[in-house]
C-alpha cells in the first residue's frame, strides 16, 4: 500500500492554485459573505435582547450557544453552497482545467440540496470544533473587553483546567471532521449522494488521516491568526482609547470580510488538494476522467 500524501505538497498544490486563481476565487465567496453577515446581524438583534436580563456567567454561556447555533444554521445556508462552488472550480484548476466561474457557481448551487443532506454531521463536528477552539482563546476576550490583568489571571487559571479537558476533545473533532471533509468534492465532482459522499470520504481518508487531521488543524489557526488575534487587539484599543464603539461594529465586519474573501478559498484549496492528492495516489486514471467528463459539462 503507498503512503500518505506528503503534508508539504498538498500546501504547496492548494496553495498555488489558490494564488493563480486568486481574485475568482475571492468573488466566488464574497457571494455568500453579505447573507451570511446580514444573517447573522439579524439573529443578534431578534435574540440578544432576550439574554440581557441573565447573570454574567449564563450570559456568557448562551452567547456562546447562540453563536454556535446561528453559526451552523448559517453554514448550511451560506457556508456550505460557498464550499462546493469553491470546490467546483479549485478541483478541476488542480487537474488542468480551469472551468470558469459561472460553470463553478451552477455545479455547486446544484449540488446544494445533496450536499445539504450529508452536511448536517461534519458541519455540527465542524461548529462544535470552533466552539471549543474559541474557549481558548477567554482570557484575550477578557483582557480585549475589560483590560484588567487581573480577570486575564483568573481566567488563565480556568483555561488551564479547561484545556486539560478540551484539548483531546479538540484534537478528536478534529480527526474525526478530517476523516469526512471530502464528502464536499465526492458530491460535487463524483456525483455521489449524501450516504455515499460520507463513506466516500471516509475511505479516501484512510490512507491520509494525519495530514487531513493537519489540515483541519492548520486551517483552525489560521483562522484565528488572522481573524480573531487582530479582531481582539482592535477591539482592546476601542476600549482603551475610549473610541466610538460603533467600530467595533466596523471590526466585525472587517474580519468577517477577511475570513470568507482570504482564508475561506485558502481552507478550500487545501481540502480540494487533499481530495486531488488522495484520487491521484488511489485512482489516478478515474480522476482524469472525472475532470474531464465534469469540465466538458
Amino acid at each position: 500500500m503507498q503512503g500518505s500524501p506528503r503534508l508539504s505538497d498538498i500546501l504547496d498544490a492548494g496553495f498555488r492554485v489558490y494564488r493563480t486563481h486568486f481574485w475568482p476565487l475571492a468573488g466566488l465567496s464574497l457571494l455568500a459573505t453579505v447573507p451570511m453577515l446580514l444573517g447573522s446581524t439579524l439573529i443578534t438583534q431578534l435574540f440578544l435582547p432576550m439574554l440581557r436580563n441573565s447573570s454574567v456567567a449564563l450570559f456568557g454561556l448562551q452567547i456562546w450557544l447562540l453563536n454556535l447555533i446561528s453559526g451552523y444554521v448559517l453554514s448550511l445556508l451560506f457556508r456550505l453552497p460557498q464550499q462546493a462552488v469553491l470546490n467546483a472550480a479549485l478541483v478541476p484548476a488542480l487537474g488542468g482545467e480551469w472551468v470558469g466561474t459561472g460553470n463553478a457557481l451552477r455545479t455547486g448551487v446544484r449540488a446544494w440540496p445533496r450536499l445539504l443532506l450529508a452536511a448536517l454531521g461534519p458541519l455540527a463536528i465542524a461548529q462544535l470544533l470552533g466552539g471549543v477552539s474559541s474557549l481558548f482563546f477567554t482570557p484575550l476576550v477578557s483582557l480585549a473587553y475589560t483590560g484588567d490583568i487581573s480577570s486575564v489571571t483568573t481566567n488563565i487559571l480556568f483555561l488551564c483546567l479547561g484545556i486539560a479537558i478540551a484539548l483531546p476533545l479538540w484534537l478528536l473533532l478534529s480527526a474525526l471532521y478530517g476523516q469526512l471533509m471530502l464528502y464536499i468534492p465526492a458530491i460535487v465532482i463524483e456525483q455521489r449522494g449524501a450516504a455515499a459522499a460520507l463513506a466516500r470520504s471516509w475511505e479516501l481518508t484512510r490512507g491520509g488521516r494525519i495530514p487531513a487531521t493537519l489540515l483541519v488543524i492548520l486551517e483552525q489557526l489560521l483562522l484565528y491568526i488572522l481573524t480573531t488575534l487582530p479582531s481582539l487587539l482592535l477591539t482592546f484599543a476601542v476600549f482603551r482609547l475610549n473610541l466610538d464603539r460603533s467600530l467595533l461594529s466596523v471590526v466585525g465586519i472587517g474580519t468577517a470580510l477577511l475570513g470568507q474573501t482570504v482564508i475561506a478559498p485558502l481552507g478550500s484549496a487545501f481540502l480540494a488538494a487533499l481530495y486531488v492528492a488522495l484520487r491521484n495516489q488511489r485512482q489516478p486514471a478515474t480522476f482524469e476522467r472525472d475532470v474531464m467528463q465534469w469540465a466538458g459539462e
